[in-house]
Formats: C-alpha cells, sequence, structure tokens
C-alpha cells in the first residue's frame, strides 16, 4: 500500500478546503492554519507526527509530505509515528527553503459608495487588498 501524509502550517488565516486530521481540525489560538492527513494509516500515527516535526523545528509557512510505500504493518502504531514523524524532521533539517511567489491580479472597479461595503467585504474574504480610493 501507498500512503502520502502530509502537514502544513500557514501563517495565513484560515482557509476552506483540502484535507484535515489531527491538529489541524483544533481552533487554536493562533492566526495561521495547520492540517495534517494521515491517508489511511491509523488516526494519529503519519499526519500528526510530520505537522509535530514542523513545529518542532520552528517554521511557518511550510509544508511536508512523507510518503510510505511499504512495511507498515510490521512498524505497528508506535512505529508509524517515529517513521513519519523523524523522516519529516530529517527532511525539513536538510531542506533549503525556498520562496514560492503567488500570483495576484489588479483589478480597477468604479462603484457607488452604497456598494462599497460589498466590494471590502468581498475583498476580504478572498484575501485581497484594496487601495486609491477616491
Amino acid at each position: 500500500a501507498r500512503h502520502v501524509c502530509f502537514g502544513f502550517v500557514s501563517s495565513a488565516g484560515a482557509s476552506s478546503g483540502g484535507s484535515s486530521e489531527g491538529k489541524g481540525d483544533e481552533g487554536g489560538g493562533g492566526a495561521g492554519t495547520e492540517r495534517c492527513s494521515d491517508d489511511g494509516e491509523p488516526t494519529g500515527t503519519a499526519g500528526v507526527p510530520i505537522l509535530s516535526a514542523i513545529e518542532g523545528e520552528g517554521l511557518s509557512d511550510a509544508i511536508c509530505i512523507v510518503v510510505r510505500y511499504f512495511g507498515g504493518v510490521k512498524l505497528g502504531a508506535g512505529g508509524l509515528i517515529r517513521a513519519y514523524g523523524g523522516t519529516g524532521r530529517l527532511v525539513l533539517r536538510s531542506a533549503s527553503p525556498c520562496e514560492v511567489r503567488v500570483p495576484k491580479r489588479t483589478s480597477n472597479m468604479a462603484t457607488r459608495t452604497a456598494n462599497s461595503g460589498v466590494v471590502y467585504a468581498a475583498s476580504a474574504k478572498f484575501g485581497g487588498a484594496t487601495s486609491g480610493e477616491t
């Protein structure tokens, strides 16, 4: 069996969509988002240890994906936790940081002042910014 398990931490506000398990479901105190997936492994044995590795390295805006192809039954739950968490930690320590640029679009619009609340709300909902209001 193949399992593609992950953990990610984002400093951005909560986002919608995607798989989440374990710590990603908790309503933590931070403004960021945490998500993880066990992808069919026993609950809490893959995604949570990977997420813990990210947090243990003090990273933000990071994703770590660990793929296991065979040997899970022989490892047991404790072995899976050590394997996924340890592998995640090793990879994170040896990886070089990279910058990911997200494309953005600039739009101009004209509307009545009465509609400005709707425009600001839509902009905030989708992570946009407003400027140059006259």
